[in-house]
């Protein structure tokens, strides 16, 4: 198996966090009527962005295609530590995980960089890797 780079995991992710952004901006607007820096805006664009990227997220990754839009473009996918498919609750655990590795000052993402099996603290957490495609 080959682990996938700290970069093309950074790039999978602005890829994914681009589309939601704009998806969840128009939804913002569609549901509040007001534009971008308005309170209202701001706390439903955020709600609709992290439901529905973690449901995005946990059903791609835990699907046979094994990771998200932006994984699938760079040719990486998330699976066990074994190199099977995650189910979906573990792909969960791996999101909520995710977001204690960013709000540790990115660190937990940082750790790829670190470890043997290029894991983030969420990946650790949730016993998965990020692999090539084969």
């Amino acid at each position: 198996m080959k682990y996938a780079s700290f970069w093309k995991r950074v790039l999978a992710t602005l890829i994914d966090w681009t589309l939601f952004a704009i998806l969840s901006g128009a939804l913002a607007y569609a549901v509040t009527g007001k534009p971008a820096g308005n309170d209202d805006f701001h706390w439903v664009n955020n709600g609709i962005f992290f439901l529905f990227y973690y449901v995005y997220s946990a059903a791609l990754e835990s699907s046979y295609k094994g990771g998200t839009l932006g994984k699938q473009l760079l040719g990486i996918k998330v699976t066990t530590e074994r190199g099977k498919r995650i189910s979906f609750p573990r792909a969960s655990i791996r999101y909520m995980s995710r977001l204690l590795s960013f709000f540790l000052a990115g660190f937990g993402c940082v750790m790829v960089l670190f470890t043997l099996k290029r894991q983030g603290l969420h990946d650790q957490i949730a016993k998965t890797i990020v692999i090539e495609n084969a």
